[in-house]
């Protein structure tokens, strides 16, 4: 039985950036010739990893007869506090014995998403990125010419900029 990662969306979540989270999350697994799937409900038997991509459809695995294996989740709810909706009563997947990584989106934020781990935890904490697709950015950069500012404003639409700030911050 060949192993597929389950990929679990919210189809109602409401944030700018989710979408274009799950397309870029689609495109790299693509390219990589991993075999899964997107469903809005986790398998009842499920045969690989699920990947959690919301906070708002981690409950599944409570309800979950039988729990899967390898758990992942995006810690993105937890650290960031201009989108954290994250209800603290949902703190229990941290300590979920099905729970083995923790994707970050950059390397500074692994000890925020160990600091969650229980002592004695598996789980591993890995900086993953966020998928975008950088095409975009880079263009918006390679259309900026030098001049004589100190400072300069580059907006990107919806909720690029607040993942994108730091990237732009390192390539200018």
């Amino acid at each position: 039985m060949m192993t597929v990662l389950h990929i679990v969306y919210d189809p109602h979540d409401p944030t700018a950036w989710y979408p274009n989270f799950l397309a870029g999350l689609r495109r790299g697994l693509d390219e990589a010739g991993v075999p899964y799937e997107y469903s809005t409900r986790m398998p009842e038997r499920p045969r690989g990893p699920v990947f959690f991509t919301r906070y708002t459809v981690q409950k599944q695995l409570l309800e979950a007869a039988e729990p899967p294996e390898h758990v992942i989740i995006h810690e993105h709810d937890i650290w960031n506090p201009f989108t954290n909706a994250y209800d603290p009563a949902d703190l229990w997947i941290y300590r979920h014995p099905s729970l083995a990584a923790i994707l970050v989106t950059n390397p500074s934020m692994v000890p925020w998403g160990e600091r969650y781990l229980p002592a004695g935890s598996r789980a591993q904490v890995a900086a993953a990125g966020f998928p975008y697709d950088h095409t975009l950015i880079n263009r918006v950069i390679a259309e900026l010419t030098p001049g004589p500012d100190r400072e300069r404003l580059v907006v990107f639409p919806g909720r690029l900029n607040e993942f994108y700030q730091p990237y732009l911050a390192v390539r200018m």
